[in-house]
């Protein structure tokens, strides 16, 4: 796009730039002409909502724009600046200049509405058997523009329902298509800064950069009904003075800001509970609202084989059993003698939060996503329930005695072969696989995986020093990174998360257990007590607690944990 000389005028049709001379900015929305390639759709019933997009005025280029060399476009009706209401499994469109991170957001989207994604230029690509620019310098400008314009109205008509559509295209037939599409479905203009846009397409002349996002902009803001401002995070300016607990933010876990403001965008366009992503971090939102005073009566310890909490109970109910759900908080904090004992499982809670915050959407679990557990014991099997709960199908497991992890990979698959376990991982078909030595290969049959959990302990016990563990530098190979969680807490530069940091460029994040501590103590705080834990509160006095036990040194390292408890959580 950025090596084409075209005129503004070429590009958007006479009618468009005359607007914008006058007026100062681009026009409003207009509708489809009968002559389009959707025209048979009859036109919807505009009914006011109150969610209206939000437009910016975009300023005229200082001279005036060149004749156009086409035939000008027809006179187009404007919109009526009101949003339609749109069916909660409506298909959507994410429209924008290359770089504008378009396709990043879709798979955010996809994953947490299981949609479908179809990037047009990929199609494309499947379709005629080369890339645009490649088929363009074959076979011509107008030949690509009018494959192009086929595709995309095949694309709009058979996949209207259920997909996120990623679409860069800017012609006058493909604005057309758009400007028609956004009468029944969502169509996001995705705006970025001018910064990543000119490093992603290599184009040095700021100048040149400058025209070709304001053209790009007027022609999308003018066939798309929302628009979502994709910001970039920027470094903090902690990165001058590194320290080994300085936390610098990785761009995989920035996205996540992304991921949740896109899908907070997203929640005002669709019906309520259209997207499930949004409160499915929250403990509370699996929980009916009648039962909500009371969170965690699940018996996943006895799905993992392990118990870190006991809950002391008083009052039984009629069978002589442990109240389930809404019940058993009624017989909480009362006195008398204890007739049973509840015993739970939190580990698993706080590894499956890390698990969520650390993959970054390149890494959303999909049926070849793989897991490594390392350990056999206690929070190795809360490590692999964690896996199993996020939806990992292909789980790797290495342990320095192979008969406990044969025992270990054998509770998994006993459990997985009962009818009320078939929600995790992949049910039956959820796969294990044990690594011998660290000195053989990865599994032929496993991708390489994207999320690494070590379970040994990371200090000295007794007379064993601390282990000096790392994994084959062959395992972290995925091109995508992953994330690496070290569960030990009493120590924080194990030489596996140094491998983790020093990979950082290429997609790894390290965390550790004071990433996963709070999460635990949120889920066993709502487990005595039954109401909601003050997150903030906990995670500000744990770490405040763990700081002041290992003197001024660490206190001041772990100035970046305490200045990102305000943040809004993954």
């Amino acid at each position: 796009m950025a090596g084409v000389k075209r005129s503004l005028t070429a590009m958007l049709g006479q009618d468009e730039t005359r607007a914008m001379q006058v007026t100062g900015h681009q026009s409003q929305h207009y509708g489809l002409p009968p002559s389009s390639a959707f025209a048979s759709r009859s036109s919807p019933s505009w009914t006011p909502t109150e969610r209206t997009p939000i437009r910016t005025p975009l300023r005229t280029p200082g001279r005036s724009p060149e004749p156009g060399t086409r035939t000008p476009s027809p006179r187009l009706t404007p919109f009526t600046g009101k949003v339609a209401d749109f069916g909660s499994d409506a298909s959507i469109v994410l429209a924008g200049i290359r770089g504008s991170g378009k396709s990043t957001l879709a798979i955010m989207a996809a994953t947490a509405m299981k949609r479908r994604v179809i990037d047009m230029e990929t199609a494309f690509q499947q379709t005629m058997g080369a890339s645009s620019a490649v088929y363009k310098r074959a076979h011509g400008g107008a030949q690509c523009q009018e494959q192009q314009a086929r595709l995309l109205c095949d694309t709009l008509e058979k996949n209207n329902k259920g997909c996120i559509i990623v679409c860069s295209w800017m012609e006058i037939t493909a604005q057309r298509l758009l400007r028609a599409f956004a009468a029944t479905n969502p169509v996001v203009h995705v705006v970025r800064n001018l910064e990543p846009i000119q490093q992603h397409l290599k184009i040095n002349d700021r100048e040149k950069m400058q025209n070709l996002l304001a053209v790009s902009n007027a022609i999308f803001r003018s066939c798309t009904n929302f628009e979502f401002f994709n910001i970039s995070e920027t470094e903090s300016s902690s990165e001058s003075h590194p320290s080994k607990s300085d936390r610098l933010p990785s761009p995989y876990l920035t996205l996540k800001g992304a991921e949740r403001h896109f899908l907070k965008f997203l929640s005002q366009i669709f019906p309520p509970n259209a997207i499930p992503f949004i409160e499915a971090a929250f403990i509370l939102s699996t929980i009916p609202t009648e039962e909500r005073l009371f969170t965690y009566a699940l018996k996943h310890a006895q799905a993992i084989g392990a118990v870190n909490t006991l809950i002391p109970v008083r009052q039984l109910d009629q069978r002589g059993y442990v109240p389930q759900g809404a019940q058993f908080v009624k017989t909480m904090n009362r006195a008398g003698p204890v007739k049973a004992l509840f015993g739970e499982n939190t580990d698993w809670i706080g590894i499956r939060a890390c698990i969520r915050r650390g993959l970054s959407p390149a890494n959303a679990v999909r049926k070849g996503t793989c897991g490594l557990v390392i350990g056999a014991g206690g929070m190795a099997r809360a490590a692999l329930y964690a896996m199993l709960q996020v939806g990992v199908q292909n789980i790797a497991i290495y342990n320095r005695t192979v008969s406990r992890a044969e025992q270990f990979a054998n509770h998994f698959q006993q459990l997985l072969q009962k009818d009320d376990f078939q929600f995790l991982g992949a049910g039956r078909q959820t796969r294990f696989r044990i690594v011998h030595s660290l000195n053989e290969p990865w599994p032929a049959e496993f991708n390489l995986p994207t999320m690494i959990i070590s379970c040994i302990p990371t200090h000295r016990i007794g007379d064993v020093p601390a282990p000096d563990f790392r994994v084959p530098e062959e395992w972290l190979g995925s091109r995508s990174g992953g994330v690496i969680i070290e569960l030990g807490y009493k120590t924080l530069d194990t030489p596996l998360l140094a491998q983790a940091k020093n990979r950082a460029s290429k997609g790894w994040v390290a965390m550790d257990g004071l990433d996963l501590l709070p999460d635990q103590g949120f889920a066993q705080f709502e487990l005595f007590t039954g109401r909601r834990a003050p997150r903030r509160i906990m995670r500000r006095d744990l770490l405040k607690a763990y700081a002041d036990a290992h003197g001024k040194q660490e206190r001041e390292e772990m100035g970046p944990r305490f200045g990102s408890i305000n943040e809004p959580e993954a």
